[in-house]
């Protein structure tokens, strides 16, 4: 039964994976705002949730809620960005990571 479970949560986060990334071909300045965007919290939701703590204080959005759901298969979602010959960073893809400890 858990390969079940674990196969249905790949396939979970492999379908969200590619909605985000369809989203992103589709219209990539809406996407990056909607990832951008985060809401101060508290201490309860650092507990549980991937959060970003800025400037002192904590912060989660549309990425910690999506990582909390496919927390069983030990990864998480995240944007990748390629480096340009200046140096730049260049928004590229989302992509599946294996969870951090």
């Amino acid at each position: 039964m858990a390969t079940t479970n674990s196969n249905n949560n790949h396939k979970l986060s492999t379908k969200i994976l590619d909605i985000l990334n369809d989203i992103y071909a589709k219209d990539s300045a809406a996407m990056l705002a909607l990832i951008s965007a985060t809401i101060p919290t508290n201490t309860k939701i650092l507990q549980e949730y991937d959060v970003k703590i800025h400037k002192g204080y904590i912060e989660f959005g549309l990425l910690s809620i999506l990582n909390k759901i496919i927390e069983e298969e030990d990864k998480q979602i995240s944007f990748s960005y390629s480096v340009n010959p200046d140096g730049v960073m260049q928004p590229d893809k989302f992509v599946l990571k294996k969870k951090k400890a």
